[in-house]
């Protein structure tokens, strides 16, 4: 136990230590000021007033639970239910979508040689810095109701039952076009670091 008080204490001091040097450099302590006051603006502050007004009535600025309350109302909570597994399916399609692409991805490109390899891989990059819209606009464009590629090639003509790229897997798919590069990356990186000489290894026994 007494052991345990001074590292601590060192640990506390040499944070304490990293904290006077960022003064001393006033390049470093501007950036670290700009970036926590950015962070701050544009997500803890947001993120305060939403929680702040989900307990305060706007009206009347009172404490109450009645936006809580409305999850078991008989008429709200189909709707407000329906969203919250809407947005579960929605998460989980595209964390389950886009690990499986990033990994058909990263494997390929590790594991297998083909041509036009580093072409392929900075393509798959791209999503990462192409304005967040791009995508959207791009899916609407080909698989929109009068889209290059439902339309023009497939014919498709929209209709009362036609499932079009306007709903929960439309949102879906355009999500894991986003951010599957995020899953490649990791993956490939991984696929790496793996010993070839394990995987022969592995298929002998």
């Amino acid at each position: 136990m007494t052991a345990a008080v001074p590292k601590q204490r060192s640990l506390l001091w040499r944070r304490w230590q990293e904290v006077r040097l960022i003064g001393q450099d006033p390049v470093l302590a501007v950036g670290l000021i700009a970036v926590s006051s950015f962070v701050f603006l544009f997500v803890a502050l947001p993120l305060i007033r939403v929680i702040y007004q989900g307990f305060v009535d706007p009206v009347t600025g009172e404490f109450g639970v009645e936006y809580f309350t409305r999850f078991v109302d008989p008429y709200y909570a189909p709707y407000l239910w329906q969203v919250i597994r809407n947005t579960m399916v929605m998460g989980l399609g595209t964390a389950t979508g886009g690990t499986i692409l990033g990994f058909i991805f990263a494997y390929a490109l590790v594991r297998c040689s083909f041509p036009f390899g580093r072409t392929v891989h900075v393509a798959t990059l791209l999503p990462t810095i192409s304005p967040p819209f791009a995508i959207a606009i791009a899916a609407i464009l080909l698989f929109g109701r009068n889209g290059l590629i439902t339309r023009q090639v497939l014919g498709i003509r929209p209709g009362p039952d036609t499932n079009d790229i306007y709903g929960l897997d439309g949102l879906i798919f355009v999500q894991i076009i986003t951010f599957f590069p995020v899953a490649y990356l990791i993956i490939r990186a991984m696929l790496e670091r793996i010993d070839a000489s394990m995987e022969e290894a592995a298929l002998s026994l």
